[in-house]
C-alpha cells in the first residue's frame, strides 16, 4: 500500500493506454507501476510487489497468457488478483483454466475499471484502534 492506497501494475504495450489508466488511476489515489510487455510485467512483480494488475493479453516478448501462467505458478503470487483489459473477444475462451479475477474489454470505460480495481483494492484503508 502507498500511502494507505493500493499500488496497480498497468501492462499494455500501447503507450497511450498505459498513460490514460495511470493517470486515471492515479487521479483516484492509487500508486501506479508500469510495464511495456509481459517480460517488464514480471520484473514490476518482484520489484515493486503490486497489489492489483491490469494485464493486456497480446504484447511482445511475453504474452499476457504467459505473464498469468507463471503468476499463479508461484506461491508467492498465486494469489495476486489480476482483470484483463484486451480487445481480443475470444479472451474468455483463451483463458479457460487460468484463474484471473475478471476481463475488461477494450474499448474500456475508465469508471468500470476503477470500480473493478476497488472491488480488489479499496482507496482508502483505516487503520484498526488500537
Amino acid at each position: 500500500m502507498l500511502n494507505g492506497h493500493g499500488k496497480v501494475l498497468v501492462v499494455d504495450d500501447d503507450p497511450f493506454i498505459r498513460s490514460l489508466l495511470a493517470a486515471w488511476l492515479q487521479e483516484a489515489g492509487y500508486g501506479v507501476v508500469m510495464a511495456a510487455d509481459g517480460q517488464q510485467a514480471l520484473e514490476r512483480v518482484r520489484e515493486d510487489r503490486p497489489d492489483i494488475i491490469l494485464l493486456d493479453l497480446t504484447m511482445p516478448r511475453l504474452d499476457g497468457y504467459a505473464v498469468v501462467r507463471w503468476l499463479r505458478q508461484r506461491p508467492e503470487t498465486r494469489g495476486l488478483p489480476i482483470l484483463v483489459v484486451s480487445a481480443d473477444v475470444r479472451a474468455h475462451q483463451k483463458l479457460a483454466g487460468l484463474r484471473v479475477e475478471g476481463i475488461l474489454s477494450k474499448p474500456f470505460d475508465l469508471d468500470e475499471v476503477l470500480d473493478r480495481v476497488q472491488e480488489y483494492v479499496p482507496r482508502h484503508t483505516t487503520k484498526a484502534a488500537v
